[in-house]
């Protein structure tokens, strides 16, 4: 017979497991949803014209990405030196309802990665990582655009009212995600970029 912590663990595993089917399955459409609302086109950070909606495929962050994002590593270019393979682990374990967005050019660029969590109140919904590929790509200039659609989407999805951008890592990121309309203030206290979205 087994144990009342061995059976307790079972559930806590089940129910887990059923969480994480419903939220990727929320994700996933929110992230089609995004895909299919881009501008059909937009310029990147050198001027060209780029169509979006056939070339930009959002996607969960698999295996195949995480070891994609590993060639980041050398890059003489990359700001940060985040392990997504590690972050992304942690967010599986830990965070069922998580944010979750690779964004891929034409299949052939791995161009930016992001994810983040609602608050413990889970009426808001933070982007703690967000990291274009710090090689130039035909999507360069594009990344935080295209990540705020997604996060938007799927904070529509799972009912949250307030979008928040965690701990920008310089004042030029943090000026670059309060630029462009997109509706930002700044919170000094939190570290924080957020934008109400009720």
């Amino acid at each position: 017979m087994a144990k009342k912590s061995d059976q307790g663990l079972t559930r806590m595993k089940a129910t887990h497991k059923f969480a994480e089917d419903k939220y990727e399955t929320l994700r996933d459409s929110a992230r089609n949803l995004a895909a299919t609302t881009l501008p059909r086109i937009m310029s990147n950070g050198k001027g060209q014209a780029i169509s979006l909606r056939e070339s930009v495929r959002l996607a969960g962050i698999d295996l195949h990405t995480r070891l994609k994002a590993k060639s980041w590593d050398d890059s003489p270019f990359r700001q940060v030196t985040w392990d997504w393979s590690d972050l992304v682990s942690d967010y599986v374990r830990l965070h069922p309802k998580r944010f979750e967005l690779a964004v891929w050019y034409r299949d052939l660029f791995l161009c930016g990665l992001s994810i983040g969590r609602p608050t413990w109140s889970d009426n808001k919904l933070r982007l703690d990582f967000i990291e274009a590929s710090p090689e130039e790509t035909p999507l360069t200039g594009l990344i935080t655009d295209i990540t705020i659609a997604a996060a938007e989407a799927y904070a529509d999805v799972i009912g949250v009212v307030q979008l928040r951008i965690m701990n920008p890592i310089n004042d030029k990121v943090r000026a670059h995600y309060l630029a462009k309309g997109r509706g930002f203030t700044y919170d000094r206290r939190g570290n924080y970029c957020f934008k109400d979205l009720a």
